[in-house]
């Protein structure tokens, strides 16, 4: 399917320059793999962190010894078996052994993923699935500071424990926020199933964590069904901004358990999918200000929750999927998801309090458009309202736009515009804009209010070349408008601000779950607001996209 936006458009957004044609997957022997031929055998290939059938060059030993020390943690045919959205026996079809690489792909223990039929074998089709490894092991001493607000951690994390994909992690941190310690424990698919299971702990310098899920997922588009049931609770202290200050501190306890079901009576046709929800569940949140004393802002005080709650919702899919290269990471092959989703949820509450009564309308939208040879656009809208007892809370609503081009094979271009507007939001639903949140050349949490916007525009650029089969490095250059305001303000230089930068990154190529490293200097163009002084920023950080 090629659905390609209107071409009047384009121009408003940029000119396309001639690109290189992105990087697709093999495909095999063509023409053996048809909907009117079975899949007879699937073929297990298993290729280590470090693969050195090519020339490993002056560094062979070393890659070979990090193998020889991955062994153990080597993911297992089984698992790779039990984590394939195709089976033997089953028609087989272009789509379906691209979404089967695609979600291989996904998993973090996964550096990269090929689907392929490779020959016939009784009047069926022989698929082969080749899956390389990415460095599960991680020891954690990372400083991480960005806006100036700073986070140093300590830890230990196994995403792939023995081959079998279950992750455990054990992470001791400190940000301006909290200091906290945190054990998790995820399997994604339980022995042979496709079940799920997540367990946390976290002592926090202000309270604990805890949570706990089990389910079924929609594993793939032609999943008929899925289940869940989770629990959290939680207390911790939350922060209320004013003009980038703290106006007020809270505490607030909370527990919350759900079970949900959700169908697809039909599963995927062609491109479309249809599913159902339901969804029941208790929440209860207690909010008491952390000083004891009264709230400067009482205006902004949360409303405590005591709720029992029934749901449903419905999701409409038209699903588009294209195969692109050196756009937010340095992988061989990133999947766009251009797919077209509109979604609607509503939940009806009784409880006691302020809470007795009410309910939640949840509206989301996202579509994807080609609208030029390696050029996408993306939108994506979102709405959100609580009702409780007579009145209503927390009205949000949030429009995205992402604009890509390829100029070339190794740039890339980035436009992208946030947009949030809230009504009735209670303190700690106000949104902040700062160096964490995408305002580069201004401190954390500079601004804040029930508005924001951010406009950004990057250009990235890829290194020809890689040091060794370790990193792939590249530079960006970027500049940035945004700001959060109140109700009342007008839209112009009083909130919007203004800032220009650039950055080196490093893809660090056999990471779990694409690791890239990012060093920024951003320096605001805003020297002065409301008589705060604001100069250059510099941040370090890891991120998974480029």
């Amino acid at each position: 399917m090629d659905r390609r936006f209107p071409c009047a458009l384009a121009p408003i957004l940029l000119l396309s320059a001639v690109a290189a044609a992105p990087a697709g997957a093999g495909t095999g022997e063509p023409g053996i793999c048809r909907p009117d031929r079975p899949i007879r055998r699937i073929v297990i290939e298993r290729v280590p962190v470090f693969d050195l059938e090519d020339d490993g060059g002056h560094l062979r030993g070393l890659y070979r010894a990090a193998n020889l020390l991955h062994r153990p943690m080597q993911t297992r045919a089984a698992t790779i078996r039990s984590l394939l959205t195709i089976r033997e026996g089953e028609p087989c079809s272009r789509e379906a052994l691209e979404e089967a690489e695609r979600v291989l792909r996904s998993y973090i223990f996964v550096q990269d993923a090929w689907v392929t039929p490779a020959g016939i074998e009784d009047g069926g089709v022989v698929v082969r699935v080749r899956v390389q490894d990415a460095w599960s092991t991680r020891v954690r001493l990372s400083a991480r500071r960005q806006g100036g607000a700073s986070k140093t951690a300590f830890g230990l994390r196994e995403v792939n424990l023995f081959g079998t994909g279950s992750q455990l992690q054990w992470t001791s941190s400190r940000d301006q926020d909290r200091s906290e310690t945190v054990f998790t424990f995820l399997d994604p698919a339980l022995g042979p199933t496709k079940w799920r299971l997540l367990a946390r702990y976290g002592d926090n310098s202000d309270g604990l964590t805890r949570e706990l899920s089990v389910g079924r997922p929609f594993y793939e588009l032609d999943g008929r069904w899925e289940f869940l049931i989770d629990a959290d609770s939680a207390a911790r202290e939350e922060k209320v901004y004013v003009g980038g200050e703290i106006a007020d501190r809270w505490r607030v306890r909370r527990n919350r358990a759900r079970v949900s079901f959700g169908w697809s009576p039909r599963g995927l046709e062609g491109s479309r999918l249809r599913r159902w929800y339901l969804r029941a569940g208790v929440r209860e949140e207690s909010w008491t200000p952390a000083a004891g004393a009264a709230p400067a802002r009482p205006d902004l005080a949360p409303l405590d929750r005591d709720q029992l709650w029934l749901g449903a919702g419905r999701e409409w899919f038209d699903i588009d999927f294209r195969r692109v290269s050196l756009i937010d990471t340095g992988r061989r092959v990133e999947d766009l998801d251009l797919s077209r989703r509109v979604a609607i949820g509503i939940e009806f509450g009784a409880g006691r309090g302020e809470a007795a009564g009410g309910g939640t309308l949840i509206l989301e939208a996202r579509d994807g458009f080609q609208t030029g040879r390696d050029a996408y656009l993306l939108l994506g809208a979102r709405h959100r309202v609580e009702r409780l007892g007579s009145r209503f809370v927390d009205a949000e609503t949030e429009l995205r736009a992402r604009y890509v081009q390829k100029p070339s094979p190794l740039t890339a271009l980035n436009l992208d515009l946030q947009a949030f507007r809230g009504s009735a939001l209670e303190g700690p639903r106000r949104r902040l804009m700062g160096g964490d949140t995408g305002l580069r050349g201004y401190p954390s949490r500079a601004f804040s209010g029930d508005r924001a916007l951010l406009l950004r525009a990057e250009f990235r650029y890829f290194a020809p070349w890689s040091v060794g089969k370790l990193f792939r490095l590249g530079a960006v250059a970027f500049a940035e408008l945004g700001g959060a305001w109140d109700r009342g303000h007008r839209l112009g230089a009083e909130v919007l601000h203004p800032d220009v930068g650039i950055g080196l990154r490093a893809y660090v190529k056999p990471s779990s779950g694409g690791t890239t490293l990012h060093l920024n200097a951003a320096y605001p163009l805003h020297r002065e607001v409301a008589g705060r002084h604001f100069g250059l920023q510099v941040s370090f950080l890891a991120a998974r996209s480029f």
